[in-house]
């Protein structure tokens, strides 16, 4: 917690981006004073611009992506949460399962949004960890009941 703020490791897929679903997600997090660290933020602001590129795909330098890795992995560390959002006919990404891995690792909180039922996920979802199946469910804090 920093100011009396939690923060959170916001782990969602690159083509999530700019989504309706995603700017629902941020708006909820700003409503709960969350402060957010948004992995991609940083990325474009500062990393392109290093490797004179504008997208880390298709074909990123290596020295990007692992610059990349150690930036979310410290991110991650340093947050008091992750949030895990997997849009709606998609799996797991690698990077977020990662991501979500890490923080699993280091007993941080973890919230999931998914419909997928990734065997990761069952994983995890202990110690208070949570799952929602869609964001109206999370925002409404009404939890995935996986039998």
């Amino acid at each position: 917690m920093k100011d009396g703020k939690y923060s959170c490791y916001f782990a969602h897929p690159y083509e999530s981006r700019f989504s309706p679903e995603e700017t629902a997600i941020l708006n909820e997090l700003i409503d709960r004073r969350v402060e957010i660290i948004n992995p991609f933020d940083v990325e474009d602001s500062t990393m392109f611009k290093k490797y004179g590129i504008e997208s880390y795909y298709p074909d990123p330098p290596y020295k990007l992506g692992r610059e990349i890795w150690q930036k979310d992995l410290k991110y991650v560390a340093e947050c008091d949460m992750i949030l895990v959002y997997v849009p709606d006919g998609t799996r797991l990404s690698g990077g977020c399962g990662i991501e979500m891995f890490h923080a699993f690792q280091l007993h941080k909180f973890i919230q999931i949004i998914s419909k997928d039922k990734h065997p990761a996920f069952a994983y995890v979802l202990t110690k208070g960890n949570q799952m929602y199946d869609s964001i109206q469910n999370w925002i409404h804090n009404k939890m995935l009941v996986w039998d």
